[in-house]
């Protein structure tokens, strides 16, 4: 496209003759397709005219080909299923019995520092999710993921999050409110330990992290116990 459109602009700026233009260009652009012969066209008549072209006007948006922005319609429902069921697979949730057996006490951690959660979801251990079991036996002699020489400046330093929280707001554009530096932290712990997910799915923190997390960043808003 780019080629075809230097050959046109070229040609308007030597003045060659119009109808040795269009033959030209009709031959030239025989094998385009309809949208793209008028995009072409029109950029030929501006040349012609002596308007100002600006560049990279056609070029296809993001979410014209694939995007993770939020409200993209672009994955399709198989798609997502497929990250959920990829998700589930390497948490190793989906072969944990999540009951309310879990609730009121910590019998379930084999690291010796979850304490009790308000939900069976967050009732889980680092031991219990692959790739957070991975990323600890990284390290020899450690029993629980916060031991890890990477888990406070990843998750814990200010300064890290607030880098990271630019990141999100020009991502996202979206208000993550007083207690951003927790909710960062949640982010930079999944991120550390299973790279990229997407915005839509969601995997627990274990409860030894997120305990930590929240005793580091304690809540701002007093609406909120999360």
């Amino acid at each position: 496209v780019h080629c075809c459109i230097e050959t046109e602009l070229g040609r308007s700026a030597y003045n060659m003759d119009t109808d040795e233009e269009d033959s030209e260009y009709e031959c030239f652009y025989d094998s385009s397709s309809s949208s793209d012969d008028g995009i072409l066209r029109e950029l030929r008549n501006k040349a012609m005219r002596g308007e100002e072209i600006l560049p990279y006007q056609y070029e296809p948006y993001l979410s014209d080909v694939h995007s993770d922005e939020p409200n993209s319609e672009s994955d399709s429902e198989n798609e997502e299923e497929f990250e959920d069921a990829e998700c589930q697979g390497a948490t190793g949730i989906s072969s944990i019995p999540m009951d309310s057996g879990r609730l009121k006490n910590v019998d379930w951690c084999s690291c010796g520092k979850c304490t009790t959660m308000e939900t069976v979801e967050e009732s889980i251990c680092c031991h219990e999710q692959q790739k957070v079991s991975k990323k600890r036996e990284q390290q020899a002699g450690i029993k629980c993921i916060t031991e890890h020489r990477g888990f406070e400046p990843v998750c814990l330093n200010e300064d890290v999050l607030i880098t990271a929280h630019y990141g999100y707001q020009e991502r996202y554009d979206d208000d993550l409110g007083k207690d951003w530096k927790r909710s960062i932290s949640y982010r930079q712990f999944i991120q550390w330990c299973y790279r990229y997910l997407g915005r839509r799915i969601l995997v627990p923190l274990p409860s030894c992290a997120a305990t930590t997390i929240r005793v580091t960043f304690p809540s701002l808003d007093h609406n909120s116990d999360k």
